[in-house]
């Protein structure tokens, strides 16, 4: 049996496209949801149409977001697993063998690798071999993946470069190199879906910048915080500027004194946290995305949207030295990169053919499953 083990938002993008290949070979599988991100999954099991999970490790109406309630959750599921094995192995697993197939750096991956290994399962790790080389940056995710790398039985590495830090680790001989991004199949597809839309939100009447902020080195970091808080007046004085809020951006920046200014700038419009469908639709007609997230960067990457990495460094070579830059927390650099990038409009979209990532990594997990 094939078991996907996930539970964010970003993993349930990227796992979608490879549960549809399995699918489509008429392989049985199982789908678990830790519950990490509970309020958003939802709808994306609707866009991506996925049936309903299997199991469900944890039910709850809110998202876990803060670091704090994260670690306690954490914690709290991981003391059912030295506890009570048999009973998850049974409401997890089906009480079934095969293999776990889990994706990325998140405590999903963490927890379900460990669960899949208390109940005697093989691992299947897709997107390994991402490294920032800093333990502590980005935190707890550098942890999490040189855990999962170690943890695991095999490992999927989405780029010759994440596949030599795999060989550098000693993991050679457990390490598949796949090259591409399943999440450039997901945003196909989404957009595919947007362009059917009856009204899509590439109507609207003025270009503008696109800004997320979410990452926890950044929200709970005062003085970062800062600096990416007067990046982004400086790129509302040049124009128009959409900015999707994460809750717990939201209460940072509030707790800071930062939200008033950013809610009563004439140029700003503050949006919550939107559908996958809809913010693909607002990046793709973006002159311009500031993020700190890495699945964003990625698929700036996909569309050749400008984009400004609001980070130090980034475990990710997409995009870097074409459409994207870091900004290193450096107004001066972000003023210089809206002035050269902005204003200017992306080269047409192309659809294309759907990539064949996701199918690849289909008949290498079938192969794995094929061999216990």
């Amino acid at each position: 049996m094939i078991h996907f083990f996930i539970g964010t938002k970003a993993q349930f993008i990227k796992v979608a496209p490879v549960i549809g290949a399995v699918s489509q070979k008429g392989m049985a599988y199982r789908l678990i949801d830790s519950g990490q991100h509970s309020k958003t999954t939802a709808d994306l099991m609707a866009l991506f149409h996925l049936p309903q999970p299997d199991a469900v490790m944890n039910s709850r109406s809110e998202n876990i977001d803060r670091v704090r309630d994260a670690m306690a959750w954490f914690a709290k599921d991981t003391l059912k697993l030295v506890c009570q094995p048999g009973r998850l192995f049974n409401h997890l697993f089906n009480g079934k063998g095969g293999v776990c197939v889990v994706h990325g750096d998140t405590l999903t991956t963490l927890l379900s690798i460990l669960c899949a290994k208390r109940c005697g399962l093989k691992v299947v790790h897709i997107e390994s071999g991402l490294r920032s080389y800093d333990w502590l940056n980005p935190f707890p995710e550098e942890m999490i993946r040189l855990l999962s790398m170690k943890l695991s039985d095999y490992l999927i590495a989405p780029s010759g470069k994440a596949y030599g830090n795999l060989c550098d680790l000693g993991y050679r001989s457990k390490s598949v190199l796949i090259e591409g991004n399943t999440g450039k199949d997901a945003a196909l597809e989404m957009l595919r879906q947007v362009s059917r839309a009856p009204q899509p939100v590439s109507k609207l009447q003025h270009r503008y910048t696109l800004v997320t902020i979410h990452r926890a080195e950044n929200i709970y970091h005062q003085r970062r915080l800062k600096a990416l808080y007067q990046a982004v007046l400086a790129a509302a004085d040049k124009g128009p500027l959409i900015f999707v809020l994460h809750d717990p951006t939201v209460i940072q920046l509030k707790k800071y004194g930062m939200l008033e200014a950013i809610s009563n700038h004439e140029n700003i419009t503050c949006l919550p946290l939107q559908p996958y469908d809809k913010f693909i639709e607002l990046m793709v007609n973006a002159d311009c995305v500031m993020t700190d997230g890495g699945s964003i960067q990625e698929e700036c990457s996909y569309f050749n949207i400008p984009c400004i990495i609001l980070r130090s460094s980034t475990e990710r070579d997409d995009g870097l030295g074409k459409n994207a830059v870091l900004a290193k927390y450096d107004i001066q650099r972000v003023q210089d990169q809206l002035n050269k990038k902005c204003g200017k409009k992306p080269e047409p979209l192309s659809m294309g053919p759907v990539h064949g990532t996701s199918r690849r990594i289909a008949d290498f997990i079938i192969s794995c499953e094929s061999r216990i």
